[in-house]
């Protein structure tokens, strides 16, 4: 018995209606690659790239891996006993038809509709979470309109929480893509509105000094959500993904509210009837007194996440640390023994 693992990266331009650009798409195929940890024997790897030549070189520390392939979705599909995806989509669904889904810990799952994937994906439903839970950021709000931009300029004024700008998100997008960052003064305001016509609407926050950012994981199945746990997150100055530390410093206060976090989102999205792996990102940010609050709520992603992956890998070396990342060009990976890399002559992801 064999599966198709497909690493749709490009998962949230497909329910945005839109298509990643060529360098986003060849970063989600390498990203992607990392999913060999899932595969078996005779399984394949589905990526987001359009053609093989695209596809990234793949090395591992033990044994060959998967055969990487891309393109026809459904033809891929049709040739294993078993879908695994990394997120719900309709050309997964349709891929799919009545072959069953596995959970990335191999349980049998049932995978959650799609409409349901689109709505839990959309940043709205992370920003009205949060309010309804207290775990919103102070000034944020929901912007769909030229209006909104200036109501919250006027409303925050000089306020602290908004004194190093602010930064609007695209409603469906992942990995730090598809955001403005800015002051909402005259020049600035002209760009944002651009950005906002762009999307149409989009989730308007202050921008803020992070000191460390964490991710978090867990799964939904029948019985309901489960805690994996959380991990340090690397982003760069703009917030964009690079990488994963496992374990990572994480105090025990942190893990423990992210669990709580982490499982009152996993019950909403059982209740809307999404199975498998979720996750949220969080991050600690400096306040004007030099302390630092926890920010529990910055995404939901309601599939798996690179946290996902990294532990698949972890679990497989659980006694030595973990780490996921990548590095551009020519650079070296930190390590003479990595685990896999996947690589293209502009990104090199890894994991050690």
């Amino acid at each position: 018995m064999t599966r198709l693992v497909v690493a749709n990266l490009d998962a949230e331009a497909e329910l945005a209606g839109a298509t990643l650009a060529p360098r986003a798409r060849s970063a989600a195929s390498v990203f992607g690659a990392l999913l060999a940890g899932w595969c078996r024997a005779g399984d394949e790897l589905w990526l987001p790239c359009t053609r093989r030549a695209d596809l990234p070189q793949l090395r591992l520390s033990e044994g060959t891996g998967p055969t990487l392939v891309c393109g026809d979705l459904a033809a891929a599909a049709a040739r294993h006993d078993e879908v695994l995806a990394w997120c719900e989509t309709p050309s997964v669904a349709t891929a799919r038809a009545a072959r069953p889904t596995l959970a990335a810990d191999g349980r049998p799952q049932r995978a959650g509709p799609t409409q349901a994937s689109a709505a839990t994906h959309h940043r709205r439903f992370a920003f009205e979470f949060g309010k309804a839970h207290g775990l919103g950021l102070e000034a944020a709000r929901w912007a769909t309109s030229a209006a909104d931009l200036a109501a919250a300029a006027r409303d925050a004024g000089a306020t602290s929480p908004t004194r190093l700008g602010w930064v609007l998100k695209a409603p469906l997008s992942a990995a730090g893509r598809d955001r403005w960052r800015g002051r909402l003064d005259d020049e600035g305001r002209a760009a944002a509105e651009r950005f906002l016509g762009l999307h149409g609407q989009a989730l308007l926050e202050p921008w803020q000094r992070r000191v460390a950012d964490f991710g978090w994981v867990g799964w939904v199945d029948e019985a309901g959500p489960v805690a994996i746990g959380a991990h340090v997150q690397r982003v760069d100055v703009a917030g964009r993904f690079v990488g994963i530390e496992i374990p990572g410093d994480v105090t025990a206060d942190d893990a423990g509210r992210l669990d709580e976090v982490g499982l009152a989102v996993g019950r909403e999205l059982w209740t809307r009837g999404l199975r498998g792996g979720y996750g949220i990102d969080a991050w600690r940010w400096q306040c004007d007194d030099g302390s630092t609050a926890l920010h529990a709520l910055g995404e939901v992603n309601a599939r798996l996440t690179m946290g996902h992956v990294a532990r698949v890998w972890h679990h497989r070396r659980p006694n030595e640390p973990t780490q996921l990342g990548a590095t551009r060009g020519d650079a070296a990976v930190p390590s003479a023994a990595p685990r896999i890399v996947a690589s293209t002559d502009a990104l090199t992801a890894f994991v050690v």
